[in-house]
């Protein structure tokens, strides 16, 4: 039989553990996530830039392959895909300002008759200019 009043000698009272390992976990979790989103954003930046379309190098290329027979169809064309290059140094502004004089007077009649020469030679001059 046990007696209530018997002393006990060898239980020791509660001690406080000092016990990291939750942060740790969580932390660990909270990097692993960073670091996650980290690589899905470098990853879709990646793809993105992929499929980005080049607009300038599209109206180069649409401004190259112009016909000069169509008169009136490439006056509009070059006045309006060339605004996106007449700021790349002043001597494009300037030959595209004169190259714009030259095309209006094949704009806006209903019949328009071919290119003249300086004209031809003003736009053959701004094509090679383009860069993209």
């Amino acid at each position: 039989m046990q007696s209530s009043d018997i002393a006990l000698h060898d239980i020791q009272p509660l001690m406080e553990v000092n016990e990291y390992s939750l942060y740790f976990l969580v932390g660990y979790i909270a990097l692993a996530m960073l670091f996650l989103a980290v690589l899905v954003y470098i990853l879709y930046c990646l793809y993105k830039r992929r499929k980005r379309v080049n607009i300038r190098k599209q109206y180069k290329e649409a401004i190259e392959s112009l016909n000069l027979d169509e008169t009136k169809k490439t006056a509009y064309m070059i006045s309006s895909y060339g605004v996106f290059f007449k700021d790349d140094s002043p001597q494009h502004q300037e030959i595209y300002e004169d190259l714009t004089k030259r095309l209006s007077q094949y704009k806006y009649k209903k019949n328009i008759e071919a290119f003249d020469s300086e004209t031809l030679e003003c736009i053959q001059m701004y094509k090679g200019m383009l860069n993209v």
